[in-house]
């Protein structure tokens, strides 16, 4: 009884009683902790049509590996319920950074990227994000359920596999953060990075013992643009390790060059 009352009997996941009930907790516990929750609202792009066009039971096992992956891509401390047909909601608590689902909401897309096996037919599903925060956008389940109701309305008219902050500020910033991460991914295929190198001096010596590797960022558009600028962005994205290597190839290469020429 307790099962039927509390999950969903396709998914196994909460259902919108025990989601409410974990949000409402949620939400008293960051208020004595001064942190922040993200309510992350996902409806899946043209689920109706796989239902009509390849039947109930595809759409069914459809829904049951959506859950798999969202489980998957989320936190042990994170809630993904169904709240019916293709609609499901993640409750984020204990957020240290607002930008931290924004991680969530790329892992869930990236996991998209790979297609659900159903009758032999590969099947690739897309979906729509809107985020909510408590308490920036509202001090209880209705309204934040209803902000990022909104923002994911906004977000399926963004195209496939995208995210929406119900607030426009915190949207402007996300927007401006993903165009540094688009343009890093360029500046890596475009060559614009490149390495400057400050000589270290043995005073002893007064030869140049060893050097420090410096890395620039030339934009075609904006122009040298500030380490303290891209370098978190770069982390927090994950690009810091292409960004790395490039460096430690072209450092390497650049050593042979000396060596080559007697240096």
């Amino acid at each position: 009884i307790k099962l039927q009352a509390n999950y969903d009997s396709l998914t196994l996941l909460p259902n919108r009683t025990l989601f409410i009930d974990r949000l409402n907790s949620a939400m008293n516990q960051t208020q004595r902790n001064n942190k922040k929750i993200a309510l992350m609202l996902l409806d899946l792009n043209k689920f109706k049509w796989i239902n009509d066009t390849l039947g109930h039971h595809v759409g069914d096992a459809l829904l049951q590996q959506t859950a798999k992956k969202l489980l998957a891509s989320v936190r042990k401390s994170d809630t993904v319920a169904r709240l019916g047909g293709d609609e499901f909601c993640i409750i984020l608590p204990e957020l240290e950074k607002i930008t931290d689902a924004e991680l969530i909401a790329r892992k869930i897309f990236n996991s998209f990227k790979k297609p659900i096996i159903v009758d032999q037919q590969e099947i690739f599903i897309s979906g729509s994000i809107g985020i909510s925060i408590f308490p920036d956008d509202g001090d209880n389940v209705d309204t934040l359920q209803k902000n990022a109701d909104s923002a994911m309305y906004i977000a399926k008219n963004h195209g496939n596999n995208s995210y929406y902050y119900y607030t426009q500020a915190l949207q402007q910033k996300t927007e401006k953060r993903l165009k540094l991460i688009e343009d890093m991914h360029s500046a890596i295929v475009n060559k614009e990075f490149s390495l400057h190198y400050q000589p270290i001096i043995d005073l002893h010596s007064n030869k140049v013992a060893s050097a420090e590797t410096l890395l620039r960022w030339n934009h075609p558009e904006a122009g040298y643009i500030p380490l303290s600028d891209f370098i978190p962005v770069a982390e927090e994205s994950g690009l810091i390790r292409e960004i790395g290597n490039w460096v430690i190839n072209e450092v390497a290469d650049n050593m042979q060059h000396w060596d080559d020429l007697g240096l």
